[in-house]
């Protein structure tokens, strides 16, 4: 009868250490879904007739844990970003259209102007991320790069945001440097919400009519991460 008491309760505590070692073991993968809305923008001489157009990058990530600090990030997004023009400051003579060339105030139909330039593009994102700490509000860095296929570019016009797509040579691949600092929140042992505002800097011109200027974003990158 002692013999029976024994191994029962052997038994039972060999499963319990096995249930209790699986709930805690976690895996260095994680993946998340990802929503960065943001303001871009273009460098120019003469950014009083430039106003920031809204965007927006849209997709899902994956992150290894490299160590207990440092993780490698990469992804898939698919991006809009462009810029606006501003009717307030024009003058005679202003040229706001490198095809069409000098916009006059004579010119009273604002419906077939210009308002600005949308492009979209697939962006696939690498970065390093720090992250101190081991509670469960944590702060976050990091700096990366990204390759940025353009998939088409849009001429804006008028107040009906009518879309006129480019009939130009697009940038077929570039590139964009990313820096971000922000907070993650770890919800659980496996979900966690990161709010980092990050600044993008586009290494090339999105079409061979601008390339005297790149573009440039600033946003809140908001992501919700499952770690398996």
């Amino acid at each position: 009868m002692r013999f029976w008491v024994l191994f029962f309760c052997l038994i039972s505590s060999s499963i319990f250490a096995q249930s209790d070692s699986a709930i805690h073991k976690q895996s260095n993968w994680s993946a998340g879904v990802l929503l960065f809305p943001q303001f871009t923008d273009r460098t120019d001489l003469t950014p009083e007739l430039f106003v920031p157009r809204f965007g927006y990058s849209a997709g899902l990530n994956i992150i290894y844990q490299i160590t207990e600090k440092f993780s490698l990030e990469s992804g898939i997004l698919f991006t809009k970003k462009g810029w606006n023009f501003t009717f307030d400051n024009l003058t005679f003579g202003d040229m706001i259209d490198p095809r069409y060339g000098f916009i006059y105030l004579t010119q009273t139909q604002y419906s077939g102007l210009t308002k600005g330039y949308e492009f979209q593009s697939i962006d696939i994102p690498l970065k390093i991320n720090w992250t101190p700490g081991k509670k469960k509000l944590r702060f976050l860095a990091g700096v990366g790069c990204a390759a940025s296929f353009n998939l088409s570019g849009y001429r804006v016009r008028g107040e009906s945001n009518e879309h006129e797509l480019l009939n130009v040579n697009i940038t077929e691949m570039g590139m964009l440097m990313s820096v971000n600092a922000g907070a993650v929140y770890f919800l659980n042992d496996h979900f966690s919400i990161r709010m980092l505002p990050e600044f993008q800097y586009l290494l090339f011109e999105p079409a061979e009519i601008f390339s005297d200027y790149k573009t440039m974003s600033l946003g809140i990158n908001t992501n919700l991460i499952y770690r398996f």
